[in-house]
């Protein structure tokens, strides 16, 4: 392991995606230790720059879970599309959250995700501005 710090909560978000590369080997996708570090810290590099705390499970996890079987996803770009996956979420969570739950967020990105074809600009930008818009017309995402 390198040189990350760990703090509890880690500890066991790190176990839990030791255990889910177990379901996702079955798609040839493995995160190495370094890259569960590194998805952790970007996390929390995440919830440090919106001012907030992660009580309870992890949402890397459900990112994980939500995406490992999307046809845009494979072994070359694995981590590279789950660490930014972590960046959109938190992007959504921060204009979001008092409006959509976490699982709604995962929810949304998942099913916009295969519409833009894996595109994570997109995503992060026009699926954005759909879901502002919707939000602020009163049609919330379900």
């Amino acid at each position: 392991m390198n040189n990350l710090t760990l703090y509890v909560n880690d500890q066991e978000n790190f176990n839990n995606l030791i255990k889910l590369n177990e379901l996702t080997k079955s798609k040839n996708l493995i995160f190495t230790d370094e890259e569960i570090l590194n998805l952790i810290k970007n996390k929390n590099d995440n919830l440090k720059d919106i001012g907030r705390v992660e009580i309870g499970k992890s949402v890397i996890d459900d990112i994980v879970y939500s995406f490992y079987d999307s046809e845009y996803i494979d072994n070359d770009n694995y981590f590279e599309t789950i660490n930014e996956l972590i960046n959109i979420f938190y992007m959504y969570q921060d204009k979001f959250s008092e409006y959509l739950t976490d699982s709604e967020i995962i929810g949304y990105l998942r099913d916009n995700f295969d519409k833009v074809n894996g595109s994570l600009e997109l995503l992060s930008s026009i699926s954005f501005d759909k879901l502002n818009t919707k939000l602020m017309y009163g049609e919330y995402y379900e």
